[in-house]
Formats: C-alpha cells, structure tokens, sequence
C-alpha cells in the first residue's frame, strides 16, 4: 500500500462554547471545527497549507494523530496510524483576515471544509463555504458559484467518526488563469 503521510489533527484552541469544556481550561481535542483540529484530511500532507482561523489569544496551537495513510471518510476510527519522526511545520500569523472555517491548499487544489455532527448539514456548510471562497475570490456571483460547484468541485466525506463530521470540497485550481488564479490567492 502506498504510503501518504499526514498529521489527523492540527488546529488552534476552539473558539468559546464550540464544545463543552471537559473540565475548566481544558477542551476535548477529538472534534474538529472552525478551530480545525481533527479534521483527518488526507490532503494535508507534506507541501500543503492550512488557514486557520485563530479564536483564542496566542493561537494555542496542537497536533497529533498521525498517520501513515487513510481513505477518505475514517469509519472505523484508525486509519495506518504512525508516529512521526520528525515534523516541520511553519507558522504564520496573517493580521486583518477574516476566515470563518480553515481553508486547506495543496499545489492543485483550494479545499474547502463544512464540519457538524449532522452529516448532511457538514455537507451544506461545506458547500456554503465553498460558494462564499468563489464568489468572493473568483469574482463570480453566488448563483454562479453554485453551479461552478456542482459541475467541477468535487465534495468527499472527510470522516465520521470524532463526533464531528467532516466534507470536504477539492477546488481544482486549473479552473481559473493564471491572474485569477494568483488574485484569488487565500493570502
């Protein structure tokens, strides 16, 4: 089996009531969210990029869950879980944007995640989410984005297993030129 290494979890301290503390000061680091966390998104391997949106003073960040490879949708609550060795992430603080959800990068693709512990309401957010990134990147109208999103956005169960559960929506990027492309840019 091919490998594909990437860390499960990586995410920032939830923002306030997102999910009952466990204990004061100290949260469940299982479901994922606006915070990202757990979001177990296979895309996340080496060369990707997440944007995170930060909810709590100093960001707070956490990572974990490592694994080998996993399919997308995580049903049986493991996947080829390993330990990594060694793992460089770089941390960036960009001021003044806005982001409601993380928003995932690979070399071909803006994702977009819609994360509930209704399956069908992960799948609206995702989908919401990502009409919000094309219309207001792509220049296109919301109604626009709707049917760019149905005809070349592909959406795939992230997981359903950590009390949330996740869709993601692969974006391919050689939808749009090169100058949209650039303009369209998370950061």
């Amino acid at each position: 089996m091919p490998l594909k290494p990437f860390q499960g979890t990586l995410g920032v301290a939830p923002p306030d009531g997102y999910f009952p503390p466990l204990k004061p000061g100290v949260t469940s680091s299982v479901p994922p969210g606006p915070h990202a966390g757990n979001v177990d998104l296979s895309e996340m391997s080496e060369g990707s990029t997440m944007y995170i949106p930060v909810w709590q003073k100093g960001g707070l960040i956490f990572t974990g869950d490592s694994h080998a490879v996993q399919g997308d949708g995580e049903i049986s609550l493991t996947a080829l879980e390993t330990r990594m060795q060694e793992l460089r992430i770089r941390v960036t603080l960009h001021k003044q944007k806005e982001f409601a959800w993380p928003i995932a990068e690979t070399a071909t693709h803006w994702i977009i995640l819609g994360l509930d512990k209704d399956l069908n309401n992960a799948m609206t957010l995702a989908a919401r989410n990502a009409i919000s990134f094309l219309s207001s990147r792509a220049k296109l109208t919301p109604l626009d984005a709707y049917a760019l999103c149905s005809i070349a956005v592909s959406f795939r169960v992230t997981q359903v297993v950590d009390i949330v559960r996740g869709v993601h929506a692969l974006i391919p990027k050689n939808l749009f030129t090169g100058g949209l492309r650039r303009e369209m840019a998370v950061v």
